[in-house]
């Protein structure tokens, strides 16, 4: 076998291997995330009525989810609308969606 040939296969072996455990980590996914705490809007800022109360969720780091507080933020035109993050489940593992204006 030549050296490029060797060369090719045993880059495809890894490549292999790789895609291989990239999918048993992907099939074991993060657990279900804990219920939402109640958490009260504190009064906005001053400067406005503008402001919109973006509610706290749960993330996760890598080993276990933690509580990221709400806050407040200026939407990015006067009819825009915050539409909130979530978890949804997807098969056997739990996925985060991001907020966004609408």
């Amino acid at each position: 076998m030549s050296f490029v040939l060797r060369k090719f296969a045993c880059s495809l072996l890894l490549a292999t291997a790789l895609v291989a455990s990239l999918a048993a980590a992907q099939a074991q996914g993060y657990p279900p995330p804990p219920p939402v705490p109640y958490e009260m809007a504190p009064p906005p800022p001053p400067g406005g009525p503008r402001w919109v109360w973006r509610a706290g969720h749960w993330q996760w780091d890598g080993r276990a989810y933690v509580w990221v507080a709400g806050r407040y933020v200026h939407p990015p035109h006067r009819d825009a609308q915050w539409i909130p993050g979530h978890w949804v489940p997807r098969g056997p593992r739990w996925v985060w969606v991001d907020g966004h204006w609408g």
